[in-house]
């Protein structure tokens, strides 16, 4: 695993901040777990820096954690939570 400031395949590792998880209910074909957002800014040559926020839903599976899903903030129905990585893993199944 890469942590902040290694060198990768495509440079550098930015900062990376977690939100404080909220728990999600259970969706489709993904079980009941925690959401959490994390943010990272990108800077690229020749653009501004800007801002990424995924939300990302973790599961207890036999005593460690494992990724179940991943989705955008950006775009999530506020509909469906108040709060903006539970709203976007409750919207989208892209992941």
């Amino acid at each position: 695993m890469r942590r902040t400031g290694q060198s990768g395949r495509w440079g550098a590792v930015p900062p990376v901040s977690v939100d404080a998880p909220l728990p999600v209910p259970a969706t489709g074909t993904h079980p009941a777990g925690w959401a959490v957002a994390t943010r990272h800014t990108v800077t690229e040559p020749g653009r501004e820096p800007y801002e990424v926020v995924m939300a990302v839903r973790v599961v207890d599976e036999a005593g460690a954690w494992r990724i179940d899903q991943y989705e955008p903030v950006d775009g999530a129905d506020p509909r469906l939570s108040p709060h903006p990585a539970v709203a976007a893993l409750l919207g989208g199944d892209r992941r």
